[in-house]
């Protein structure tokens, strides 16, 4: 039996991927349309049977507003599910997606569960795949240790506050009353936090972003 999808990819090597992946499976797919940009769509879904089964839907990071706006489009027309197939993957993004109609989601390295994932979907029964999972939480969790990794100590902004006042790492040590080692282990890390070379820089940047301010 035929299943009827709409397929948005605005790249033609990574259409002819998807239909290539989509021929391979034992289901009968058939690509009703494809839309490659949002201004295509009241033409594209002109020559749409009322009947459509699921969507695949590329949203590019480029065009992320576009393409959420596209969701909504598709969601409105033909309330079918939508499978949203992206290298681009944030929590924030996944959510706004999810408003906008986004029913499952599959990483683009994972292309080859793309129609086990359709067939999941169109059962109401969105299985997040292990993979695709696993990739939003690897994203997910690099971006909060880099972010909290960035987080300077109270101690540490301490340090710059006075090598911003030109104190020498000496006069620090003798004004915040710590160790010269544990001075020399506070600016390892500092520097190591905001990828910069030396103390003075490391204070005329964190003074310049406001970081010593708290």
């Amino acid at each position: 039996m035929e299943k009827k999808l709409i397929l948005v990819e605005g790249c033609p090597k990574w259409g002819e991927r998807i239909r290539n992946q989509l021929e391979c499976d034992r289901e009968n797919w058939i690509v009703q349309c494809h839309i490659n940009r949002l201004e295509n769509f009241q033409e594209c879904i002109s020559n749409c049977s009322d009947c459509i089964d699921a969507a695949v839907v590329d949203v590019h990071e480029e065009g992320h507003f576009s393409g959420l706006e596209l969701l909504r489009k598709i969601k409105e027309e033909f309330n079918c599910p939508i499978v949203v197939l992206s290298s681009h993957v944030d929590l924030e993004w996944m959510i706004e997606a999810n408003q906008a109609g986004m029913n499952n989601f599959l990483g683009k390295s994972y292309l080859h569960e793309l129609p086990s994932i359709i067939r999941h979907t169109m059962k109401c029964n969105p299985l997040w795949s292990n993979s695709s999972v696993q990739l939003l939480i690897e994203n997910h969790s690099r971006l909060l240790y880099e972010s909290r990794s960035k987080v300077l100590t109270h101690m540490e902004k301490e340090i710059l506050r006075l090598v911003y006042k030109g104190y020498t790492l000496s006069r620090v040590q003798e004004e915040l009353c710590i160790a010269e080692r544990t001075v020399k282990n506070h600016i390892n890390r500092i520097l190591k936090k905001l990828q910069v070379n030396s103390s003075k820089e490391a204070a005329q940047l964190a003074h310049h972003k406001k970081m010593l301010h708290t």
